[in-house]
């Protein structure tokens, strides 16, 4: 884990949403997901969904053959108990197949923008929330 991402502050929950990406592409392209379920803390619904998903497709032979999401911060702030980060992610087109019996699915280049809430606690930083949000309005 980067330092940055290791500061309690606006700048090390952005770090940190920043890593939990390359988490994510880590175990998109691998099937490890065991760094996304450390980085997870255990009653984030959208993130255990997204760890059992891909353990899914890997146990069925699927596979991601890529997973080039380029995350920018957005903004990032304190709020309540936890942080705020908001992301805009722009990705290429990539492939991936959910199992080896189903067709290689190829995803078109998008935009996405997420909202991501996460706690600072004893072991660091863990993921709360995942949400995908609307594109901003001009």
């Amino acid at each position: 884990m980067p330092a940055a991402a290791q500061e309690q502050t606006a700048e090390g929950a952005a770090a940190f949403v920043k890593y939990w990406y390359r988490l994510q592409a880590h175990a998109a392209t691998t099937g490890d997901t065991s760094g996304l379920t450390r980085a997870s803390l255990k009653n984030c619904d959208p993130c255990s969904l997204l760890v059992d998903r891909l353990n899914e497709i890997y146990a069925a032979g699927g596979y991601y053959e890529s997973f080039p999401w380029r995350p920018q911060i957005v903004g990032a702030k304190p709020e309540r108990k936890y942080f705020v980060v908001l992301t805009e992610v722009s990705t290429d087109s990539y492939k991936f197949r959910e199992s080896s019996s189903e067709p290689v699915i190829t995803v078109k280049p998008k935009t996405r923008h997420h909202l991501f809430r996460l706690r600072f606690g004893t072991n660091g930083w863990r993921m709360l929330l995942i949400a995908n949000q609307t594109r901003p309005s001009a």
